[in-house]
């Protein structure tokens, strides 16, 4: 699921707070004039830590979120995994309506109230493999 986590009708979703995996795998076949293959990932809110094949090729934590992934392909089937992590903010929030004894998370100061807009979460894509 791409899509701002910020917008889910779900609160576990919309109020999360810390890393999430998205997996999903794919066909390859290598390009014959050796031109670089390019993950694109679009727009991501914060930071996102990239694999291919289990090879841990980096982490994107600006635009644009772009990396050369070749060294990682295989001609066939290939695995790529996207840990995308966002800042605390949004638990805060959601936190923050609740009574102290059900919160997730404590602070020694007040950052956020219930009316606060939540900051943007996710992968927001669109997620493109570019040749």
């Amino acid at each position: 699921m791409t899509g701002a986590w910020n917008e889910s009708r779900d609160p576990f979703i919309r109020f999360f707070s810390g890393t999430a995996t998205y997996r999903t795998s794919f066909q390859w076949s290598p390009d014959r004039s050796g031109a670089e293959t390019v993950l694109d990932l679009g727009r991501v809110c914060n930071m996102a830590h990239v694999y291919v094949n289990g090879k841990a090729l980096g982490l994107l934590w600006k635009e644009p979120y772009r990396m050369d992934i070749s060294e990682a392909l295989v001609e066939g089937d290939n695995t790529l995994e996207i840990k995308v992590t966002n800042s605390w903010g949004n638990r805060l929030i959601g936190d923050s309506a609740l009574p102290m004894e059900e919160r997730a998370t404590r602070t020694s100061w007040e950052f956020y109230s219930p009316d606060d807009p939540l900051p943007t979460s996710g992968l927001l894509g669109p997620v493109r493999i570019l040749r």
